[in-house]
C-alpha cells in the first residue's frame, strides 16, 4: 500500500553533495547538481524556447507497472488514472488496488527517479532543494500531510484506507476517485512543468523493499 499512500501524497502535494547523470546525447557526465541545473537551465531551455510549439503529447494513456522482486512487501495490483494528458490545474481520476504482505512502519526509504522527455531523449530530471525532481528520502512518512490521529481526507476512511503511517498489512482497494490539482509553486522551474514524463518510486523499510511502481504520463499546465 505505500505506492497506494505515494500515489495519493503525489495527489495531495500537487493540491498545494554529488549527483551524476549521463546524457547519451551531448556525452557529458556531471559530478555536482550545479553542473546539472546549469546545463537544464541554460542549454535546454533555450531549445524548448525554439520549439514550443511542437506537441510534446506522444503519450496517448497513462503507463504503469510495478518494478519491484517478487518478494517485495507490497504491490500495486491495479491502477487507473485519467484523464490523460493529466491537467493542473484540474480534476484527476483515480483508481488503484494494493496488496501489503506485513505491517509497514516509519521510517520507509523513498528513492524518486523522474525523467521527462526533450527531443526524444529521456532527461533524468535532478533533485532540487532537496525536495522537486529525483530526490531520496529518508522517511517518506514524514511527508505525509496527514498525521496520526487527524481523520483522514475523504474518501479513504470510506474504504478503511489510511492516509499516514503505520500501514497494516492487508488488501486496499479505492474505487474511481475525484482528487483536484492545484497549480504549482513558484518553487517549480517553468521548464519542469508541461511534457511527458517517466516517474519510479522505490520504497524499502528496515533494509527490505517495500515496492516499486513505475509510472508514464504527459503532464500540461
Amino acid at each position: 500500500m505505500t505506492w497506494f499512500t505515494a500515489l495519493l501524497v503525489v495527489a495531495v502535494l500537487a493540491s498545494e553533495g554529488s549527483l551524476a547523470v549521463w546524457f547519451p546525447k551531448h556525452g557529458f557526465r556531471f559530478q555536482h547538481e550545479k553542473q546539472e541545473l546549469d546545463f537544464l537551465r541554460h542549454h535546454l531551455v533555450k531549445k524548448v524556447e525554439n520549439v514550443a510549439h511542437m506537441d510534446q503529447g506522444h503519450i496517448l494513456t497513462t503507463n504503469w507497472h510495478n518494478c519491484g522482486s517478487g518478494s517485495a512487501t507490497g504491490q500495486v495490483v491495479n491502477l487507473t488514472i485519467t484523464p490523460n494528458p493529466i491537467r493542473v490545474p484540474g480534476d484527476i481520476h483515480v483508481a488503484v488496488g494494493a496488496v501489503v504482505r506485513e505491517n509497514l512502519e516509519a521510517p520507509i526509504r523513498g528513492d524518486l527517479l523522474i525523467k521527462k522527455k526533450l527531443f526524444g531523449q529521456w532527461i533524468r530530471i535532478p533533485c532540487i532543494d532537496k525536495k522537486i525532481g529525483s530526490c531520496t528520502y529518508d522517511d517518506v512518512c514524514e511527508m505525509i500531510p496527514m498525521k496520526p490521529g487527524k481523520p483522514c481526507p475523504d474518501p479513504l476512511p470510506k474504504y478503511s484506507i489510511p492516509c499516514h503511517c503505520p500501514f497494516n498489512k492487508g488488501n486496499y482497494y479505492l474505487p474511481e476517485s475525484t482528487f483536484k490539482l492545484k497549480k504549482p509553486g513558484k518553487s517549480v522551474p517553468s521548464w519542469l512543468e508541461s511534457g511527458d514524463y517517466q516517474i519510479t518510486i522505490h520504497l524499502s523499510s528496515k533494509g527490505r523493499e517495500a515496492g516499486c511502481i513505475y509510472l508514464e504520463f504527459t503532464l500540461k499546465l
